[in-house]
């Protein structure tokens, strides 16, 4: 056994330090743990601040979309309705609703306010910018199609249609016909200098016959449909008429295809003569207005954080919805393999019975358009035995304008085949079943349909009968679609578009006064019909009772337009960028 004490010493001596190395090499660990745990707690924390700031920058961009909405519905801070022109600052097409939106604030010190505070806060603030995705204003071209001429008789009556109307007495001859401007669609530009455009629409041309030509011995009654070349193709029937001298003039100086402007040469187109001077009509046109609206808002939070959203709003789902008429009737007269089911036209017999097609601002549309010559007809002979007709010298016309054929391109694009308007009652069932005014069937009478108690502008929801329907009242409004007969009761009124698919067509029964104001189409069709996309039934209307009932031209648009209701401006999707 070593005993030796100076051993024991230097081994001692040896180990000296060992535990403080262990000592620092754990607190080292330890220090390293505790620093990672509060670089994560900070960071987290960090997160937590970015999540909550990038949170409030979403939702005040959403707040953003929902005050453009607001605005254009309402018109804001402004004043009234926003025209989608000029949300988009019109040629500029770069808008930002500052006249509609609360005052902006200079958040970020360059002297120009450029934000909507929420809360007086410029860390809780959003930024508009309104365009058109569809860049609707800088180009629009147009084709006239379909033109047709017809006698007017000294007694009032007409002649029949045709392509041209010619003049005769003995070998000398005489033909007005129309001619299309060139090139035909023409095509107009626009831009902030040229806001509008001059263009000729067509030309009344007489053109003299090999051994020379005649004088014109009656009135010349014309119609020519103008066309725009945009999806759905939309369009308006112009109608005029040549007197005896040659002096050429329009019934409507005035009318608007989605949202394009045109004004006629009035009240005369010059005067036609020969074909060195022929009757030009001309016409003043602005840029169709966009239908859908691209608004980006951009949100800013605390700590400099942003969100961008992007939201396509749609001005109505009544774009392209409305008629060159207020009253179409469309189909056959009469069902094919079954002749016993044919159309029917009694469209009263009361003296305060109207029909219009006169709208409130100043537009005028033929009262009745027909699909089918023979229905015309019939129109035409019930008017002229049972109503006054709009003639020389009729203090107060029970129809005004007279009624007009109407070839298929010149419905509106839903009108044409029962499969487009199959797929426009679809919508419009979906959007009655969500708002609870769907009828499946309709076992009683519903009392001023599309009407909402409190609500201070035009009724604009959609009421929607499954099979046979009865409806009375004069405070209803909207969208009424039924799919079998409507039957109205006494002073039944409606402010409007008034769809009717049924077979039985619609009968108004009983007195009053029920003033109808808007567009009705009556276009029975079944799911046989869809198989083979043509309509087979013939369209019915008859007036059962006495009473002043009538119908009265409205664009729809101008109804419906900026009034309180999901129906105008809504959202048809939301994108963060």
């Amino acid at each position: 056994m070593n005993s030796n004490p100076r051993t024991k010493a230097r081994r001692t001596g040896e180990e000296s330090g060992a535990a403080l190395v262990m000592v620092l090499l754990i607190s080292f660990l330890l220090g390293t743990a505790c620093v990672a745990m509060l670089t994560a707690a900070g960071a987290s924390a960090r997160n937590s601040t970015d999540v909550l700031s990038e949170t409030k920058a979403y939702y005040a961009a959403e707040s953003g979309i929902q005050a453009a909405v607001n605005a254009l519905r309402f018109g804001g801070t402004g004043g009234g309705p926003v025209n989608y022109k000029t949300a988009v600052n019109n040629f500029a097409n770069s808008g930002d609703l500052s006249t509609w939106l609360p005052a902006k604030y200079d958040c970020d010190g360059d002297g120009t306010p450029d934000r909507v505070r929420i809360a007086d806060e410029c860390t809780n603030a959003y930024q508009i910018n309104v365009t058109d995705p569809d860049n609707s204003q800088s180009v629009l071209s147009f084709a006239t199609l379909g033109a047709q001429f017809r006698a007017v008789n000294a007694d009032g009556s007409f002649g029949p249609w045709g392509s041209e109307r010619q003049f005769t007495s003995g070998t000398l001859q005489s033909t007005l016909r129309w001619v299309a401007n060139t090139p035909n669609p023409t095509v107009l530009n626009f831009s902030a200098g040229n806001p509008t455009a001059t263009a000729t629409i067509g030309t009344v041309e007489l053109i003299n016959g090999p051994a020379g030509g005649t004088a014109m011995t009656s009135v010349t009654e014309f119609k020519v449909f103008y066309q725009l070349q945009v999806p759905g193709q939309p369009g308006w029937l112009i109608l005029g008429r040549v007197a005896v001298d040659g002096t050429v003039t329009v019934q409507s100086s005035t009318f608007v295809v989605s949202g394009s402007e045109a004004q006629l040469c009035s009240p005369t187109c010059g005067s036609v003569y020969s074909v060195a001077d022929p009757g030009d009509i001309t016409a003043t046109v602005s840029p169709k207005e966009p239908t859908r609206l691209l608004v980006t808002a951009t949100g800013h939070g605390p700590n400099r954080s942003l969100k961008v959203l992007e939201a396509v709003l749609q001005k109505t789902p009544l774009n392209g919805a409305n008629s060159a008429s207020p009253f179409t009737m469309n189909g056959p007269c009469f069902e094919a393999g079954n002749p016993t089911n044919t159309a029917v036209f009694r469209a009263g017999t009361s003296a305060t019975t109207a029909y219009s097609g006169v709208s409130g601002g100043g537009v005028v549309a033929p009262a009745f358009a027909f699909n089918s010559p023979c229905n015309l007809t019939t129109a035409e002979g019930w008017i002229d035995n049972n109503l006054d007709r709009n003639l020389p010298g009729t203090e107060t016309p029970q129809v005004n304008p007279p009624p007009a054929y109407v070839e298929t391109y010149q419905l509106p694009e839903w009108q044409r085949t029962p499969l487009q308007l199959n797929d426009k009652v679809q919508q419009y069932r979906a959007q009655a079943q969500y708002t609870g005014t769907y009828y499946n069937p309709a076992t009683q009478k519903i009392t001023n349909p599309g009407y909402v108690a409190g609500q201070t502008g035009p009724m604009t929801g959609v009421t929607f009968c499954e099979g046979n329907c009865t409806v009375d009242g004069d405070l209803g409004g909207g969208i009424l679609v039924v799919t079998g007969k409507l039957t109205s009761l006494g002073g039944f009124g409606f402010r409007g578009l008034i769809l009717v698919t049924g077979p039985g067509g619609w009968e108004r029964a009983g007195g009053g006064c029920g003033r109808i104001i808007g567009n009705v189409v009556i276009s029975p069709y079944t799911s046989a019909n869809l198989v083979t996309n043509v309509f087979t039934l013939p369209p019915k209307y008859e007036i059962t009772g006495a009473g002043c009932s009538g119908v009265e031209y409205a664009s729809l648009d101008d109804l419906f337009e900026g009034e309180n209701s999901a129906l105008t401006n809504f959202i048809r999707g939301v994108a963060e960028k």
